[in-house]
């Protein structure tokens, strides 16, 4: 996962424990509304 490479430093410990928890649980479209925040503040 790219969240503990070269993007580590990119979301908080807080937020990446959610990501990871996210895609673990098999990463559910119904549960995007979640982890949406994340990426549109982090990643996009």
């Amino acid at each position: 996962m790219k969240l503990n490479g070269f993007m580590q430093d990119k979301v908080s410990e807080v937020d990446k424990t959610v990501l990871v928890k996210w895609v673990r649980e098999g990463a559910e479209e119904e549960e995007w509304h979640e982890v949406q925040p994340i990426f549109e503040a982090n990643c996009i």
